[in-house]
């Protein structure tokens, strides 16, 4: 703290004329004790004490006053040593947030750290014994966590992903370290920060040893990468190849699901009474309901279909027509579904 700095204060006697070649003295407050003042905030070059003023009663330019990290008494005299004034207990501003602190009256930031960890954790470790922390998360390819390194009653654990890479948390995961296993919000998928945008906060409660989830936000959409295996066909195939699949993303909310799909140009042989397409982030559907969509069935016109999701199941249900008709067999690349919907996820 700068008592005095680049300003330099001016000190007047008991007439209100300038103190010329005045005397300031720095004590230890309540006592007769000198204690140092510095002529920078680095603390590396100690004031004369007293600190001699000049002819106009002005710090000299050589002597910014900034505190130590202390309680401070000051005392002003004349030239000739006669006491002007005395001002006890004068605290530096550090040592009151320190004080503050360990009285539990102002609140403890946050460590702040950086990690490059990818691949899958079972026990990410984290700096240990230095409160809450807010984690920078700059991995440059996946990295799926299915544990994190125990923590405190009621530590806060803030995680950002900062960098290229997806990161997934795993509900309770088998593998998990025994004292810092996820509790969180969707219980069956992967629950997951965008690259570079996500951001989640967890507590750690100790009576369950277990990193509980608070606060999550996704970022941004995810795009899971392409598997044919993940559209099938009640009876038969529906082939649906990477080119077929204008956009296939979800996006999670607590346990609010939204999936935005839509297939062109795909195949489907014999007559199935439904496709099939997994639902992305491995979730399972809480409710059952039924939409509607559009769809293209043989070349037909484009038409209203249906969509249905059923409690339990980890697939959603395309229909040909609104009244859950079946489809038609073609294998031409003229099959079309259309979906946008937010339901329950367990």
């Amino acid at each position: 703290m700068a008592l005095s700095g680049p300003i330099k204060h001016q000190f007047l006697d008991n007439n209100g004329d300038p103190l010329a070649f005045g005397k300031l003295y720095s004590f230890a407050a309540g006592s007769s004790t000198p204690l140092d003042t510095y002529t920078t905030y680095l603390m590396n070059v100690a004031n004369p004490n007293p600190i001699i003023l000049d002819a106009s009663g002005r710090v000299p330019l050589s002597s910014g006053i900034y505190l130590a990290p202390a309680s401070y008494k000051f005392e002003l005299t004349t030239a000739a040593n006669t006491s002007l004034w005395t001002q006890d207990q004068i605290t530096d501003i550090g040592k009151l947030v320190s004080d503050a602190v360990t009285a539990g009256l102002a609140p403890i930031l946050p460590s702040v750290t950086t990690i490059t960890t990818t691949g899958t954790q079972t026990a990410l470790a984290i700096p240990t014994g230095t409160g809450d922390l807010v984690i920078y998360a700059n991995n440059a390819t996946l990295l799926t966590v299915q544990g994190i390194v125990a923590g405190t009653t009621g530590q806060r654990l803030t995680i950002i992903s900062k960098g290229a890479g997806q990161v997934d948390y795993a509900h309770l995961h088998a593998s998990g370290t025994a004292l810092g296993k996820l509790h969180l919000f969707a219980t069956t998928g992967l629950t997951s920060l965008a690259a570079g945008s996500g951001t989640s906060d967890f507590v750690y409660d100790l009576a369950l040893t277990k990193w509980r989830l608070v606060s999550h936000q996704q970022g941004a959409w995810i795009t899971p990468a392409f598997t044919a295996a993940d559209y099938t066909a009640a009876t038969g195939t529906w082939t649906v190849d990477a080119g077929d699949v204008i956009t296939a993303k979800y996006y999670l909310n607590g346990r609010a699901l939204q999936v935005v799909v839509r297939v062109a140009t795909s195949d489907v042989s014999a007559t199935p009474a439904t496709l099939n397409r997994i639902i992305p982030g491995g979730f399972t559907a809480t409710n059952t309901s039924t939409g509607t969509n559009l769809v293209i069935n043989a070349g037909a016109a484009a038409a209203v279909g249906a969509n249905s999701i059923q409690a339990g199941a980890t697939s959603l249900l395309f229909y040909a027509t609104a009244a859950l008709g079946a489809w038609s067999t073609t294998a031409a690349d003229n099959t079309l579904v259309d979906f946008d919907r937010t339901f329950e996820v367990n």
